[in-house]
């Protein structure tokens, strides 16, 4: 049967391997040591407190299941036998995945962008932008809030948060249905768009939408030209 750390083994291997076929890729920047190297020493022997900070990080970040001590043990020795991944990089690299979402768009690209997207966020690729960029309509981010507090009410026994979070959810309905516009929610990398696949097609959309900028604008106001915005579906 395998167990968490093997997964945890498989998966540094695996993201690895697909780092190193797509370079080009927003991939964080502390993760250059996932790989196990011959050369490393045990980490839980040159730091104290090691393998009791490395079970709390596994069992919050991996999901075990068992006690404190045991997850130490387990975790400690899996460590020291194979050798493989220092603490604060497993930690960093943990983190990274968990704020991480992969999705795919109506075409079929897939990408990789911020965690908590949702069904209908948009992505853009932007004059002299770095890369694409997803958005979210303002009503859904306002849908959105106004689901996380109602979470919060349900949770919340303060008599005074919960007053301030019921105003706070007037407030955010109220403005629903009131603005037409999105809200950035990050970068995002998608393959097949970011090294050029799709330039002849951006190139016509950008060329359109300069065109009826400079219709649109008045007095050669140039903060009315509409910015060059590709939209991918």
């Amino acid at each position: 049967m395998s167990t968490n750390a093997d997964h945890l083994a498989k998966t540094s291997i695996a993201y690895a391997e697909v780092k190193k076929s797509h370079p080009d890729a927003p991939w964080p920047e502390n993760d250059h040591k996932l790989l196990p190297t011959k050369g490393n020493e045990s980490f839980s022997e040159q730091q104290p407190g090691f393998s009791q900070q490395l079970a709390q990080t596994t069992k919050n970040l991996l999901g075990f299941k068992t006690d404190a001590e045991k997850s130490s043990t387990e975790t400690r020795d899996y460590f020291k036998e194979k050798d493989i991944l220092e603490f604060d990089v497993l930690k960093h690299y943990c983190e990274d995945l968990t704020m991480q979402s992969i999705f795919i768009t109506k075409q079929g690209y897939v990408g990789i962008g911020p965690s908590g997207l949702q069904d209908g966020d948009s992505v853009f690729l932007m004059a002299d932008g770095n890369a694409p960029y997803i958005f979210a309509h303002i009503d859904d981010v306002l849908r959105r809030r106004a689901r996380e507090i109602r979470k919060q009410l349900h949770s919340r026994a303060d008599p005074v948060s919960e007053d301030a979070l019921r105003e706070e959810l007037v407030d955010v309905e109220g403005r629903i249905g009131k603005m037409d516009g999105y809200q950035l929610v990050g970068e995002a990398y998608i393959e097949g768009v970011m090294n050029g696949e799709v330039e002849d097609q951006v190139r016509a959309r950008m060329k359109i939408l300069n065109a009826l900028s400079r219709i649109l604008a008045l007095d050669n106001d140039q903060s009315k030209i509409l910015p060059a915005i590709t939209f991918i579906e």
